[in-house]
Order: C-alpha cells, then structure tokens, then sequence
C-alpha cells in the first residue's frame, strides 16, 4: 500500500500491563515495539481488566486501556480471577448449609458447562465466554476508537486476534470509512482449527469481507485460509512471531556456554499448566522418562514457566522423581534464556491429537533456534513443529507415544555422552538472523508504506 501516513493504531484485546499472560500480548508489543522505533506514531487500545505486570517490558508507544463501558460486563470480568477471601460457607461446621452450598455449588457448574456449550456454537472461540467480553468491549468502545482515529487522522488499522470477537470492531470501522487500511492479524486460526459449524463459518467469512490484510503467522494458515474463504493471495501474508533480536542482545555472551552438569539437561521454556492432559500432556513423556530413569541414565527434566506449581500433580511428580525433575515458575524473558544457554536439549510440546498442530507454533520455537541448542519436539509427525524442525535440520521430531520418546531421548543421550550432540542440529547458525521478528516485520512495513 503506498501510504505516507506515519500514524498506526493497533487493537488488541490483551496489552501490558491488562494481560493475564505475557504470551497473550506479546506479538503486538513487539510489533508496536518495532514500528516506532522505525518512525512510526503508534497507539495501542486494549482492554483494561484487572492490573497485573508489565512482565519487565518498557512501553515505547501510546498505550490506551479501556474499560468495557458496559458496568454489569465489566465487572464480571474485573471478578475473574481473584482470590476469595473469607471463610467459605462451605467450611461452616452445620451440615446443612453444607449440604446448601455443595448443592448450590453443582447447579452453578451445570449453568457454566450448559453457556459453555452454548458459547461454542454460537462462537467457537478458543477461550470460554472471550467472544462475550471482546464483542462488548468492541462495540461499548466502538464510538471513542472512532472519534480517536479520525482526530488522529490515522489510515493504518491492526487488529490483532483471538479472541476473534475483537473483528467486530474492524467491521464497523470499515462500514463508516470504506478508505480505512483494515488488517487482521491471526495468532491463531477459528474456524479452521475447531471446524467450528456453519453459522462461525459464515460469521468469521463476513468479517473477512471488511479488511484489507490478512496477517497469518505460517505457511500452513495462509494457505488454507485462502483456499476455504477463496481469499485473494495478495491480501494474505505471513509474519512469523520470531525471536526478538533485542532481548537476546543481553544474553548474547552466553551462546558458547556449555552445560557444566554431570547430567543431559533436557529444558521445556515458556507457559505450561502441568496436567495428564490438553495440548501440553506430558503423561507420555513421564512413562518414558520412568524407564530411562530406571535404567540409570544421568539425564534431567526441567520445566520452567509452571503455572500450577502447588497443585496436587504437580506436587505428585515431584514427590516420584525428586531431584531428577525440577519444576520452575515463571522467569523473566533474560532468565528464561539463560536456562536455554545452560541446557543440552530443548523440549517443545503440542500432544493435541487435532488439527491444530497444522497451525499452532510456540512462541519459544524461534527463542530455542536462537539458542543454538538441539530441540526435541513432542506432537504429531503431521504438524508445523514437525515441519520446521525436519526441514530446518534443527533437531528431532517425535509422536507422542512412550516408545517413541524413549528410544529417541536414549538416541540423544547416546551423542551427549560421545560429546556429539551437535549432530542432533545441523541448521547453520548463519541463518537464525531470519527466523528475527525485526526481519519478520520487514512485511509488515511494505503493507503500511
């Protein structure tokens, strides 16, 4: 697009410091990052939910965060989230009002699981009741936005999704002004990943009618949401996330470092809620691990960014493998690094036997080829992880079955104890530069100029 207005407005539902996880804004931090470095005037609009952090980040552009200006909606969500206080009836020593509250407590679970059902078809979002609160605080904020880009007289529109209700606002805007740079921006696919059903279909294909980009973060996504929406090519591009070669500024004195431990230190980075199921199930890995375990080996499982560190299962892994395991909560993004740097393989999980390995990247992928470690990837032989990691010569690629990971961790462990792992990666670290977010953001340039 030829345009030589510099001011760019990107809509997002998640934005420091109202993110319930870095993962959730990160994309569009780094984006905003990068255009006003390059010059660019950005504003972000976010919602305001409840504060949490600014997760070490220093903010570079204009950022907004509006309240949904709706009171009963906005303080459902306010309420997500936050700990009860108090003695619960539920602990009050008369049986009767125990009895109440358990009572109670399972007709409150049948009501969500039936508007939980609702929601999924009338929807199909990835997270519960997102569709709810992204549409009220689209159309409650619709007017400000408005009023906020025409005083601005800004031309250049990213809206980043999921939750895929925040489209409805990039349909109302280009209602108004047919003249409006309408992007989208997918994280990840809707109706392409759940199927979803005829009525999500149609409204996703509606909202698809108003922009002007689509911004697909692979291959896979763009290729298929062209084929299933008839889309045409040029509207479609790729931006992959990649790593932020400014973060790793910091760390870079740490790419020679070698594991010093008597062990194979195999390290999973990033967000991961340890249960025996779910897109991250490690339960495969565990049974796998046991058997190496019982063999003798000398290797080491760490998971850094546990969510659910005091749960029961988490607390039970700890208890069977002791020190052989560590469990870490969530670091910092120069920490997070510093456990790659120290590690002798990398571990990426997506066990979901669906399809949403096709188009499901993690965020650390392009961290860990930043590290110049080998990496381990656990999923399907069919999905994206597979795909990079194959062609890029970038490690290993394994189904999630015990038999699997056994034998090809025993393979690993073989070339670590032959001070040969090196073998396991053979991607030429000349090309990391690629797989940057800067050189990724180069797409995003020639759009808005």
């Amino acid at each position: 697009m030829n345009n030589t207005n510099k001011e760019v407005l990107i809509i997002t539902y998640d934005m420091i410091p109202y993110s319930y996880s870095w993962g959730g804004c990160q994309r569009m931090y780094y984006l905003a990052s990068h255009l006003s470095q390059k010059g660019y005037s950005v504003s972000v609009f976010s919602c305001k939910k409840r504060d949490f952090n600014n997760y070490g980040k220093v903010v570079r552009f204009n950022n907004k965060s509006l309240e949904i200006r709706n009171k009963r909606l906005n303080n459902i969500l306010l309420s997500m989230g936050k700990k009860k206080t108090g003695k619960s009836l539920v602990n009050n020593k008369e049986t009767k009002i125990k009895l109440y509250c358990k009572a109670k407590q399972i007709g409150r679970n049948q009501l969500v699981n039936l508007l939980k059902k609702i929601d999924n078809i009338l929807f199909n979002e990835p997270s519960v009741f997102a569709a709810i609160f992204s549409r009220g605080w689209s159309r409650t904020n619709y007017k400000v936005i408005k009023e906020y880009i025409e005083v601005n007289q800004i031309s250049n529109v990213i809206i980043s999704v999921p939750p895929f209700g925040m489209l409805e606002i990039g349909k109302m805007l280009k209602k108004e002004d047919e003249n409006l740079n309408i992007i989208y921006d997918y994280r990840d696919p809707w109706n392409l990943w759940n199927n979803g059903n005829f009525f999500t279909r149609r409204l996703e294909k509606d909202y698809l009618k108003y922009a002007s980009y689509l911004i697909c973060t692979n291959q896979n996504l763009k290729r298929d949401m062209e084929e299933k929406f008839n889309l045409p090519k040029e509207m479609c591009k790729v931006v992959a996330n990649g790593y932020s070669f400014e973060s790793w500024e910091d760390v870079n004195e740490l790419n020679n470092k070698q594991s010093n431990y008597p062990e194979m230190i195999i390290t999973y980075v990033g967000s991961i809620n340890l249960v025996p199921y779910g897109y991250r199930n490690i339960s495969n890995l565990l049974g796998a691990y046991r058997r190496i375990l019982k063999e003798g080996k000398k290797i080491k499982l760490k998971f850094v960014g546990v969510s659910n560190i005091n749960t029961s299962y988490a607390l039970d892994i700890k208890r069977e493998f002791g020190d052989s395991i560590e469990l870490i909560e969530n670091v910092d993004n120069n920490i997070s690094y510093e456990y790659m740097m120290e590690s002798n393989l990398l571990l990426l999980l997506h066990t979901a036997e669906d399809n949403s390995s096709r188009y499901i990247i993690s965020g650390k992928l392009y961290d860990y080829i930043k590290a110049g470690k080998p990496i381990l990837s656990i999923g399907t032989n069919f999905g994206i992880h597979s795909e990079i990691i194959n062609s890029e010569k970038l490690g290993i690629s394994v189904e999630n079955n015990p038999d699997s990971i056994y034998s090809n961790i025993n393979y690993l462990y073989q070339l670590w104890l032959k001070n040969e792992l090196g073998k396991a990666r053979l991607f030429s670290s000349n090309e990391t530069p690629k797989f940057s977010r800067e050189e990724q953001y180069k797409t995003y340039l020639e759009i808005l100029e």
